[in-house]
């Protein structure tokens, strides 16, 4: 055999190895990018929530309207936030409070403190709106 038919196969071997680990890595990659978007979503979200629980505190019988009001920037890419709500629409349906204030994905995976969060944020609305 040849020096250059061993190059030869040599470079045939490296490319072939080089394609499966571009192959590994973009499936890999393909998996992982939307569990790491909705993960990152999570977790926006769940600073949204506490903004919100802020507002909510300083504002007893408010519902935020913007981004603006709970003093974050648009986050609508992460978060959806329903602005369109009144406390009383909350109040007189407590399931509102769970689609409020969502990620992108509309549930929780990887954030599993959302649901108690959301329940404390129901119930200092409730106690805002029993001081009015």
């Amino acid at each position: 055999m040849s020096t250059k038919s061993g190059f030869s196969i040599l470079k045939t071997v490296l490319i072939c190895v080089a394609a499966v680990v571009i192959f590994f890595v973009g499936s890999l990659l393909f998996v992982l990018a939307p569990k790491l978007y909705y993960m990152k979503s999570e977790y926006v979200t769940a600073d949204v929530i506490r903004a919100t629980d802020r507002f909510v505190s300083s504002h007893p019988g408010e519902w935020p309207h913007s981004w603006h009001d709970i003093g974050e920037e648009d986050l609508s890419s992460y978060t959806d936030m329903r602005f369109d709500l009144t406390t009383q629409e909350i109040m007189s349906n407590k399931l509102l409070i769970y689609t409020a204030i969502q990620p992108k994905c509309h549930r929780y995976r990887t954030y599993p403190h959302a649901r108690a969060q959301l329940d404390n944020l129901y119930d200092k609305i409730a106690t805002g709106r029993s001081q009015q």
